[in-house]
């Protein structure tokens, strides 16, 4: 066995066992100037009862608001609303973006409610 190769491997599981214990204590700092951003692509799937308006988009930037706030621990609950053991893992900075083509699909629907049998995933089923 090379000794500089076993060196080299116990550095990194060193320095790597030191950055997770970093982030799940939510204190890593990155050697960036910037923090991260984290962006997912979300696309809008809406079902719309057929005899309803269509949402309007503020409602939608509302929900996807939300979505940061939680993911970054910037909501409203979080100190009183995470349970003590989650509160460490979080996202740090936390950023999205909504995907083109399109951003968001509504579909009009007669069923008043969908169970978790998947139904709502197919135009046939309602």
């Amino acid at each position: 066995q090379d000794p500089e190769w076993q060196k080299s491997l116990d550095e990194f599981e060193t320095m790597w066992a030191e950055r997770s214990a970093a982030i799940q204590a939510g204190t890593y700092k990155s050697e960036m100037e910037e923090p991260m951003m984290i962006s997912i692509p979300i696309v809008n799937h809406v079902m719309v009862p057929t005899s309803s308006p269509t949402p309007p988009s503020s409602a939608l930037a509302s929900q996807m608001q939300t979505l940061v706030d939680d993911y970054s621990a910037q909501n409203s609950d979080y100190t009183s609303g995470t349970p003590v053991e989650f509160r460490g893992v979080r996202s740090g900075n936390f950023g999205y973006s909504i995907s083109q083509d399109p951003a968001t699909e509504f579909k009009s629907t007669s069923t008043s409610s969908f169970s978790s049998n998947n139904n709502i995933k197919f135009s046939n089923s309602g």
